[in-house]
């Protein structure tokens, strides 16, 4: 969501860019105001706590907020650990499906346990932006 590596960087400690997503949608509604809080590497409890130089997300909301983007969920679920793990065995094996396997391995589908296990902090951080 904060554009890592895209130029321009606007805000280093948290990887974001002027050109993100957030900042695409605002250009293109043409909003007077806008407020990007998204960092590179956040995950749901960062909604309610400082990440680096970055107060907690969802202090930038108040009643007077008319549109919000969310992207979160991902870094919950080990997004970045399960694409490296899943290149690592997919470079060993190209043709058959061995990240698939070593996530069934214990008999059952660890990464929807994982989305399971995060669905509900989505929930909540929904609910919250809803209620602020």
């Amino acid at each position: 969501t904060s554009g890592p590596l895209i130029p321009d960087q606007v805000d280093a400690g948290c990887a974001r860019s002027d050109r993100n997503y957030p900042s695409l949608v605002a250009e293109r509604r043409r909003v007077g105001t806008f407020k990007d809080v998204s960092c590179s590497g956040a995950t749901t409890a960062e909604m309610w706590r400082a990440q680096g130089t970055n107060g907690p997300q969802l202090d930038a909301l108040n009643r007077g907020t008319d549109l919000v983007t969310v992207q979160i969920g991902g870094n919950d679920v080990g997004f970045g650990s399960i694409i490296a793990t899943c290149a690592r065995l997919g470079a060993t094996d190209p043709t058959g499906n061995p990240c698939e396997r070593s996530y069934r391995a214990a008999g059952h589908d660890e990464l929807a346990l994982a989305v399971a296990r995060t669905a509900p902090k989505v929930d909540r951080v929904l609910r919250d932006v809803r209620a602020r």
